[in-house]
């Protein structure tokens, strides 16, 4: 029985969740289209990469699995946060150092994810580097809140780079080839191409 992969729905998840509140920050879209991205972060920027890695978990895909389950985490967490703010309950203003280290943390957790993919694709690495990029610029925007507008626009490169990868992986799976461009990183070294 073939065991289909689903680090492609992981990453669709986390673009489209990630591109959809950056258009929020970017003022692209109205104030009150948060508590919306907060739904759609909670349901499929959360629970769907939760799912995903919960299954490359079983198909003992440990990098694609911890990545899967710990965004998809990120994203019920920071949901329920959105929805608290958007009720009144708490706001980002009166815990800026707070969401200063929750940023800073991922952006810290995202780069030694990244320190993985050496060898994997140039479009999963360019989403792990907007990835750090944006919870760095995240992380100061309470300090300096352009940077919430400059953020939403990392953001919406970030959501784009995850769903091209995401829709990369399934087509090229789909033709078992190449037919969208990812970028293969060269291959490490073998102990016979070492000699």
């Amino acid at each position: 029985v073939e065991v289909a992969i689903t680090g492609p729905l992981g990453l669709l998840g986390f673009g489209v969740a990630t591109m959809f509140k950056s258009f929020v920050w970017a003022g692209i879209a109205e104030e009150n289209t948060f508590m919306l991205a907060a739904v759609l972060g909670i349901v499929y920027g959360g629970l769907t990469q939760l799912l995903a890695g919960l299954w490359e978990l079983y198909r003992g895909n440990t990098f694609v699995a911890t990545a899967c389950v710990n965004y998809g985490v990120f994203w019920l967490g920071i949901g329920l946060f959105d929805i608290l703010q958007f009720t009144g309950s708490v706001t980002v203003d009166e815990m800026p150092w707070g969401y200063f280290l929750w940023s800073m943390i991922w952006m810290v957790h995202t780069l030694m994810l990244l320190a993985c993919l050496r060898y994997t694709y140039r479009m999963l690495q360019l989403t792990y580097i907007l990835s750090a990029t944006l919870f760095l610029v995240l992380a100061l925007a309470n300090f300096y809140p352009l940077l919430w507008t400059i953020g939403g626009y990392i953001g919406i490169a970030l959501g784009a780079s995850a769903w091209y990868s995401g829709w990369a992986e399934i087509m090229n799976s789909i033709y078992g080839r190449e037919v969208v461009p990812i970028w293969p990183c060269p291959k490490p070294p073998t102990k016979e191409r070492l000699l």
